[in-house]
């Protein structure tokens, strides 16, 4: 055990105490070792790896699997040990940590930093691999698979920690010998316990605008409601604003403005930046509950999954129709239709329409209730979940009924607008349900909370679709209110090596009252932008995201109804990547990308084709519409 010890102390004290002499600093080293209470002995083995973990770290998570796999691997002439820096864990709360993703690795908590400082860790998950020297010979990312923060590839083609490890077995030294870590930021210190003004105003600026994701399992990795999840990750927060990463909100807000948008001006950055820099903290108690609208109504129905949905672990995106059957003594109206997301961490987004049957369908629950986009087109996914009516028929699919992102509120809309009837028998479509990429194998069990209205609809919401799989050229809707005076040009196959600028077109033939927007591309959507055309040449904003973002999809409320007058153009422009600068690209090297064209099958729904939409919710103009609040 003494020796062991040794061993230990050579690697703590070439780290620590960098320039000190050894035998001067071996007695303060010891009592710093001996605080971190290890529980277990270091073995012989003369290669050490460290990882550096967070328990509310999402990265961390995701590569549990990861270490896993290569202690299993390489246990036999390396050894693996965990540490988590900071006094901010709980014994139980590391333990479970390490319970739930089934880890047999040696760990502990490094709640003086001692291990943190030696190895000049300041961003989990890290590596660091230590010969028998005491010399960090590598350090850094596990491998490519997260290309920056937020931003996940499709593909990990490069394994730099795999990679030293079997040149270290080889008797050689890494090639690679240190990459920049991506992920959460170590905190040094906690802040201090003392109240200011500037603390204040600072923790209401981030209830505000950071709650609405950051609670209690919420889709954010971790809560943000009183002092003590703030002081804990100050450096982080610190971090995400500076680099306008957080709050997410793709929308440019000097373009148009929305409903609800999660971004904070730069004298509410100041604040904050300020106070952290300060080190002065709120009251240590000042909690701050955040309760949404929709948990202060109590459904009339709740309509679940059959079974918790399975995700595998596989680090892939997965893209899925489901359906919710269920059935009603009468034909009801209904207000509103809210997903309710079962596991926050692995649900992305969901776009739903509603089913409602007559006496064409005799059963309603015959059929699958989940099918892989991936893997068939949508006319097999509809036959597999048994959607057609019983003579084959397609039944009518309603407007989308609700929407899903991290972070969203379920929209309401005034004056009986947006009610809908149903009858005894329907299903709710999920045409697109997303789970994000998950390395952890995990279940979900989501589900729809239905609110019943007394009064039938005042005004029938309709939607409409440009781009893929929306309105064609020369086609006209229903109602004759738009009509396509371009598909989308140029067609929308993208070369290798080529960034290519697409636009498609609509007119509208009436006044017409818009409510919400929902651009939509995949991977390689660069930037997106629509604004309206008037007779007059005038132009209205719509809606402009510079930096496109796979991950945040949002549905966009305006703040009040935007009147669009007849005889007006619609256009739509965006930009694709196909290049290697694109980090979402899912090819390497690049590939030639094509959009989905049919619900045949002519283009499918993977991630990794590509799609153009643009979908809209309007109303026809009544005088007025303009000064209605779409506030919930």
């Amino acid at each position: 055990m003494k020796r062991i010890k040794k061993i230990f102390l050579g690697f703590v004290i070439f780290f620590y105490f960098p320039s000190c002499d050894f035998l001067k600093q071996k007695e303060d080293v010891l009592y710093l070792i001996q605080k971190q209470k290890l529980n277990f002995e270091l073995s012989n083995k003369p290669t050490k790896i460290f990882f550096a973990l967070d328990t509310e770290c999402p990265l961390s998570k995701q590569y549990t699997k990861k270490i896993k796999s290569l202690s299993e691997t390489y246990s036999k002439d390396i050894e693996f040990l965990i540490f988590f820096p900071g006094n901010h864990y709980s014994n139980e709360e590391v333990e479970n940590f390490i319970k739930s993703n089934d880890i047999n690795i040696n760990f502990f908590i490094d709640k003086d930093l001692i291990i943190t400082k030696s190895l000049q860790a300041t961003i989990v998950p890290e590596s660091f691999i230590i010969n028998s020297k005491s010399e960090i010979i590598y350090q850094g990312l596990i491998d490519n698979w997260v290309s920056e923060l937020g931003r996940t590839r499709q593909y990990t083609n490069k394994n730099y920690l795999k990679d030293a490890i079997d040149l270290i077995l080889q008797k050689k030294q890494p090639i690679i010998k240190k990459t920049n870590a991506i992920g959460c930021l170590i905190e040094q210190n906690l802040m201090s316990q003392k109240t200011s003004d500037s603390s204040e105003e600072a923790l209401k600026i981030i209830y505000e605008k950071c709650a609405s994701c950051h609670y209690k399992e919420g889709p954010a990795p971790f809560p943000l409601i009183c002092y003590e999840d703030i002081a804990k990750r100050k450096k982080m927060i610190y971090h995400v604003i500076s680099s306008n990463y957080m709050p997410p909100w793709p929308a440019d807000p000097n373009f148009s403005k929305f409903l609800g948008e999660k971004t904070i001006t730069e004298n509410e950055k100041k604040i904050i930046q300020k106070w952290i820099k300060s080190e002065k903290s709120g009251k240590k108690n000042n909690k701050h509950e955040v309760i949404f609208e929709s948990k202060k109504k109590t459904p009339d129905l709740i309509v679940p999954m059959e079974t918790a949905y399975k995700i595998n672990g596989n680090n892939k995106d997965q893209f899925l129709m489901m359906k919710f059957p269920f059935e009603l003594e009468k034909d009801t109206f209904i207000q509103s239709i809210e997903f309710v997301p079962g596991n926050n961490q692995v649900v992305h987004h969901v776009n739903a329409h509603l089913i409602s049957y007559d006496e064409k369908k005799s059963n309603i629950f015959s059929g699958e209730r989940v099918v892989d986009t991936e893997l068939f087109p949508d006319s097999i996914c509809f036959k597999k979940l048994d959607l057609f009516n019983d003579d084959g028929t397609v039944p009518p699919l309603s407007r989308s009924v609700s929407n899903y992102l991290p972070g969203s509120v379920q929209g309401s809309y005034p004056n009986g607008i947006g009610v809908i009837t149903a009858t005894k028998k329907n299903v709710i479509l999920v045409n697109d349900f997303h789970y994000g990429p998950s390395n952890i194998q995990t279940i979900d069990s989501s589900y729809f909370k239905i609110y019943f209205s007394a009064k039938p609809p005042t005004r029938k919401l309709e939607e409409i679709t440009l781009g893929t799989l929306g309105l064609k050229e020369n086609y006209h809707s229903a109602d004759t209110t738009f009509y396509c005076t371009q598909g989308i040009s140029p067609k929308l196959i993208i070369k290798p090596n080529e960034i290519l600028k697409c636009t498609t077109r609509a007119k509208i033939k009436k006044d017409i009252s818009l409510l919400t927007l929902n651009p939509h591309m995949h991977l390689l959507g660069k930037s997106f932008k629509s604004y309206a055309i008037t007779e007059e040449n005038d132009t209205i904003p719509l809606i402009k995201i510079d930096d496109w973002n796979f991950r945040w999809q949002y549905f966009y409320t305006f703040e009040k109804m935007l009147k669009i007058p007849k005889n007006s153009e619609i256009i739509v422009e965006a930009v694709f990547d196909n290049t290697k600068k694109n980090l979402d690209n899912p090819f390497d090297p690049p590939q030639l990308v094509s959009e989905k064209i049919d619900w045949n099958g002519k283009g499918s729904m993977k991630t990794s084709d590509e799609m153009l939409q643009f979908i809209i919710t309007y109303l026809p103009y009544k005088k007025n519409d303009e000064k209605i609040s779409l506030k919930p």
